[in-house]
């Protein structure tokens, strides 16, 4: 699955972030980390992340140090700061909000074709009986839907609960 890039760079902070609050790393171990966290559907590229690691340093979320591997090579480790953690709290509400209005969308969406198809039906079933609708108006409040009905110049309307798993 190809991420947009647009998604990639709005998630980038909180996951940087997200992640130097397990401890100190380095950039290497921090695109392999996402990886991992994906499942293999996010590959993050050096030219993604350290322009990010960069502007966070600049911000003061992170700050950075050099370090001697086991192999005896220089690794640049990256530390959340203070500062940091308070703004990863403001990322993470963000993102909170974001998902549930996603997931509202969703589920509201998913309510809609499922009400859709039984509206479909009923109005086959109305038209086969000799009655055909000539407008229909639906209104959901939590799991209950109203729908409104024309019938040629008459309105009738019913009220139907549906549970979701």
């Amino acid at each position: 699955m190809e991420f947009n890039k647009d998604l990639i760079a709005a998630s980038s902070t909180p996951i940087v972030l997200a992640i130097l609050s397990e401890g100190d790393s380095y950039g290497y171990a921090i695109i392999k980390r996402v990886q991992g966290l994906s499942g293999g559907h996010m590959e993050w590229t050096d030219g993604m992340l350290y322009p990010v690691l960069h502007r966070l340093e600049r911000l003061g979320y992170i700050k950075a140090r050099w370090e001697e591997s086991e192999t005896g090579r220089r690794r640049k480790y990256y530390r959340i700061t203070s500062s940091g953690r308070a703004q990863l709290t403001e990322e993470r509400k963000q993102w909170q909000a974001v998902d549930a209005t996603v997931r509202g969308i969703w589920k509201s969406l998913s309510l809609m074709a499922v009400t859709s198809a039984s509206l479909a039906a009923t109005s086959a079933q109305l038209t086969l009986g000799l009655i055909s609708i000539v407008e229909e108006k639906s209104h959901e409040k939590q799991n209950w839907h109203h729908w409104w009905f024309c019938l040629r110049y008459d309105w009738f309307s019913f009220d139907v609960q549906i549970d979701l798993p």
